[in-house]
């Protein structure tokens, strides 16, 4: 995340209360993957981090071969008394080509802040692990 390209992506909004979410909507919209999203921004936010989103560039070849410039994005980038963590919510990880594509934007950081990839199984435990 360098520079302008750090505050050129799309904001995301986020609920204080999924409940409150579900009413507004009318329970018409339960998607598992955005809600365990905003449970885990919830969650940090309690934890007192500063929240941003994070993207990163690759270039990769297409099935034609072309190379083209592939924007991918990192869920959350936590901040809190000077320690960065980098994170990535998904609900399932159902194959390793989904674990593959969470993991992508990790490797192309270039940093070595720590990086955890949360899915619905260990998103719990996981936030005890890394200490928030």
């Amino acid at each position: 995340m360098k520079g302008k390209d750090y505050f050129d992506y799309p904001n995301k909004y986020y609920c204080e209360d999924i409940g409150l979410r579900n009413a507004r909507t009318g329970f018409r919209q339960q998607e598992m993957t955005h809600i365990m999203e905003n449970i885990l921004y919830n969650e940090l936010i309690i934890r007192e981090c500063a929240v941003d989103v994070g993207v990163v560039y690759s270039n990769e070849k297409d099935s034609k071969g072309k190379i083209n410039q592939v924007t991918r994005e990192i869920d959350f980038i936590a901040t809190s008394g000077g320690k960065k963590d980098y994170i990535q919510s998904a609900y399932a990880l159902a194959t390793p080509e989904k674990a593959e594509t969470e993991n992508k934007s990790f490797s192309l950081t270039g940093d070595f802040f720590q990086k955890s990839l949360f899915d619905m199984i260990f998103a719990s435990v996981g936030m005890m692990i890394m200490g928030y």
